[in-house]
């Protein structure tokens, strides 16, 4: 299922995964022009006719809900595909193993991708990748300093973080965040949900949060409270995605990333 908004001159698309004619999950596409900004979870035929011509993909990360639609685009318009190096290997031979991104997300298709430039032109745009790693190695911002806008991928989202991937690395996602509030923004455009219009306002809190929320991991850990009490001393118990997932995304991971060394 597809539902489409607009914002001065994006497009959303948002892709909704449905079990039992139920929505289960969704993730945005975003269209600016010729250019994607990730292509959601996988629609097939239905995305492809929705999305029309395109030129260029860029993809935030290798994560299922944000690359499903690469290979129909591709071979209907013979686009572009770029992405940072660590997601190449994935996008060009998908795992398909796991049953919980199966199940949410849906399958991912062998794609070509091509490398990230420092800098693309599409149209009148000028595209700046800024590598953005916490989320996942491969995780990238793409900024657009002319319109002032940032395509986050999972990077940027709605809600406080209180479960991560066992891939997160809590610190990195700190400084990437710390990184791109820096620059001169004033719309994201994430992942999930519908964009921010006050980029500094939400950067500034999910920053102060998750140091703060590190800084109390670390007190704790250092009275000698193990993970398990940390967790359900700061975000409670685990959530049904913990036992679904087999602990790959859980509160667990989230404290067990803040104890790791930060650079």
């Amino acid at each position: 299922m597809i539902t489409i908004r607009k914002y001065d001159g994006v497009e959303r698309i948002i892709t909704i995964k449905k079990v039992l004619n139920k929505a289960l999950f969704n993730a945005n596409a975003f269209r600016l022009g010729m250019a994607f900004f990730d292509t959601g979870i996988d629609m097939g035929a239905e995305f492809a006719k929705a999305a029309g011509k395109v030129s260029d993909i860029f993809v935030t990360h290798r994560h299922h809900d944000h690359v499903g639609n690469n290979q129909v685009l591709q071979k209907e318009y013979g686009c572009n595909i770029y992405c940072h190096p660590n997601a190449m290997g994935l996008l060009r031979s998908p795992d398909n193993s796991s049953l919980i991104e199966l199940l949410y997300a849906g399958k991912v298709r062998p794609s070509l991708p091509k490398e990230c430039p420092e800098r693309i032109i599409v149209g009148d745009d000028e595209i700046i990748p800024i590598y953005t790693p916490g989320h996942s190695d491969d995780h990238m911002c793409f900024y657009l300093p002319e319109r002032r806008m940032l395509f986050s991928g999972d990077l940027v989202l709605w809600g406080k973080t209180r479960w991560v991937s066992d891939e997160v690395r809590i610190w990195d996602a700190i400084g990437s965040l710390q990184s791109i509030s820096r620059l001169k923004i004033e719309r994201i455009f994430p992942g999930h949900g519908k964009p921010f219009d006050e980029p500094e306002e939400i950067l500034s809190k999910k920053i102060s949060y998750l140091t703060d929320l590190g800084k109390s991991v670390k007190e704790m850990h250092d009275d000698g409270m193990s993970n398990e009490a940390i967790r359900d001393k700061l975000l409670g118990k685990e959530e049904l995605i913990a036992f679904l997932s087999r602990g790959r995304f859980s509160k667990l991971n989230l404290v067990k990333s803040f104890l790791e060394p930060s650079d």
